[in-house]
This record gives structure tokens, C-alpha cells and sequence, in this order.
């Protein structure tokens, strides 16, 4: 079955031991080839065949992330070609749409997964240094179900 190991929210892990010509019997009974794993626990399996019986176990732990999704809490834009642009940053996500608010409730910025991201200016202006809002909505598809999703997160622009 592997090392011990952990998944993150939303997703799945199909353990799928390798043993020639073997029938498998898993700890909650099942007979099947393989188990797909969604939440933390032990898991073993017992495979049987011509040479014998062997049992292995494995520790499947649930972190409480999303690892498909992340908001940054600052970025630069001085053009240095560093963290310039500021967008949600992700991974094998479907669709994707994000707003920023300046700190008195005003949309400066919208965006899809497509973009660029945020330059930090507003109606052709530098926007000031200081707090803004983003607000996203995201799905993606796991190997068990569509994940819909609506994040925000408080980030800074520094200047």
C-alpha cells in the first residue's frame, strides 16, 4: 500500500496493492482490486494467492487545505518582474472568477482564470498601498464529485 501519507480536502486516494494473481480482503470487508480513500484512518488490506498470505497497512491523514487553491496576502507591483500581478493562485482547477475591492467597497478589478492578474492600478492610476479584498469563485472536478467554492481573502499591495 506505500508509506503513510496525506491527502487534501476534496480529494481522494485510490490504493491499489500489486500482487500477481491475489484476492484481496480490506478492513472493512470489501473484496474489491482497489479502495478509493476520502477520509483519515488506517487502512489494510490482506492479499491471497498460491505462494501465500501477506497483509499490509497504511495511515491516510486529511490536511484541512484545499491544495488546489491559495490566495496570496501581498504583492509588488513595481515592475520588477517579481510578484507584479496579483491573482489566486491554482492548480488543476476549472473555472475561476475573481473580484478586488478597495478598502471603501469599490470593485478596482475583475478577473477569470485566464488572466493575468492584477497590475494594481485602477482608471489608468496607480492604486494606493494598503488593504484590498478579493473575492474568487472556483470549481474543479475530483475523481468523486464537482467542488464549487467561494473564497476571499484580505491581502495587501505594497508599494
Amino acid at each position: 500500500l506505500g508509506n503513510d501519507t496525506s491527502i487534501c480536502k476534496h480529494e481522494s486516494i485510490l490504493l491499489k496493492p500489486t500482487s500477481w494473481n491475489s484476492t484481496f480482503i480490506w478492513g472493512n470487508g470489501s473484496s474489491d482490486t482497489a479502495l478509493r480513500v476520502t477520509r483519515a484512518g488506517q487502512y489494510w488490506v490482506t492479499a491471497k494467492n498460491i505462494c501465500g498470505t501477506d497483509s499490509d497497512t497504511i495511515n491516510i491523514s486529511v490536511k484541512d487545505i484545499n491544495c488546489r487553491f491559495f490566495l496570496p496576502t501581498a504583492f509588488t507591483p513595481n515592475a520588477n518582474g517579481i510578484n507584479d500581478r496579483y491573482r489566486p493562485v491554482t492548480f488543476d482547477v476549472d473555472e475561476m472568477v475573481f473580484e478586488i475591492y478597495n478598502r471603501w467597497g469599490g470593485k478596482v478589478y475583475e478577473g477569470d482564470i485566464n488572466d493575468l492578474g492584477w497590475d494594481g492600478t485602477y482608471a489608468d492610476k496607480n492604486s494606493p498601498e494598503g488593504y484590498y479584498v478579493v473575492v474568487v469563485k472556483y470549481s474543479y472536478q475530483t475523481e468523486l464529485r464537482n467542488i464549487t467554492e467561494t473564497a476571499h481573502e484580505v491581502f495587501y499591495l505594497l508599494r
